[in-house]
């Protein structure tokens, strides 16, 4: 298979279905799916199963309480045997051809090691369809992104962060780059993966002619309900972001 999805799940029965409702009939490129849940209760749990094996290509992976972003998505990334690696959260809605508008740009750009579609809900800038649309003239006032999906295939490169939301990573540069860094549970990761993969070589793009739905920390802002627990995360995990920057500065 060329292409394998990692989705994760954890609880959200209804908002999990929908987003793989719309993965079944809005992609139209052979692929499998990676599903990794990450100790849902049994009935949600049991409500997903259903769905997913009616996917003709699935794998199946069940934590027995919640690991997290990283160590998850990296659990699907060992499962994937594919030239492209798909993450997926559980809280996105693709839109018709999705996969395949960003593949094609992947097969013609061999310097691209991570591509993300734009979205409408996302906490990192290059993304954004609200900043992206404007920059390009992509769209007339008034139009609704979703026109974006009719646009020619083009793409961006980016300097800044680009999202692991919705993203197809190549095989060729996770072999180089390794891993997600199991440290950061729920902040940083983006970033770090990001300076990583740049700092090898690689470049980021978002395609221009792609645009999904995003509802953004659907999942997070109930697994990290504490305010004051989710601060003391966020300062913990900019130390550890801040450290690996001071270490690749030293090793120039």
């Amino acid at each position: 298979m060329k292409v394998d999805i990692v989705l994760l799940s954890w609880n959200f029965p209804d908002m999990t279905l929908k987003c793989l409702r719309t993965l079944k009939e809005n992609t139209h490129v052979p692929y499998r799916l990676i599903w990794i849940d990450n100790g849902s209760e049994i009935e949600n749990f049991g409500k997903i199963r259903k769905y997913v094996e009616t996917f003709e290509n699935y794998t199946a992976f069940g934590f027995d309480n919640n690991r997290y972003y990283a160590e998850s998505t990296n659990k699907g990334i060992k499962l994937s045997d594919s030239k492209y690696v798909v993450t997926l959260s559980n809280d996105v809605f693709v839109t018709s051809g999705w996969l395949g508008k960003l593949v094609k740009i992947l097969d013609q750009q061999p310097e691209i090691g991570l591509i993300s579609p734009m979205t409408d809900n996302i906490g990192s800038n290059d993304p954004r369809a609200s900043r992206t649309v404007p920059a390009f003239n992509l769209l007339k006032e008034g139009e609704p992104y979703e026109k974006i999906n009719e646009l020619p295939s083009r793409f961006t490169y980016c300097e800044d962060n680009v999202s692991m939301f919705c993203a197809v990573l190549r095989r060729k540069m996770i072999d180089k780059v390794g891993l997600l860094d199991e440290r950061f549970t729920c902040y940083g990761n983006d970033f770090d993966y990001n300076e990583r993969l740049k700092l090898v070589g690689w470049k980021t793009a978002v395609a221009l002619n792609c645009f999904v739905r995003h509802l953004h920390k659907a999942t997070k802002s109930v697994v990290f309900s504490d305010l004051e627990e989710r601060s003391r995360i966020r300062k913990a995990h900019r130390l550890i972001l801040e450290e690996k920057r001071r270490e690749r500065a030293r090793q120039g």
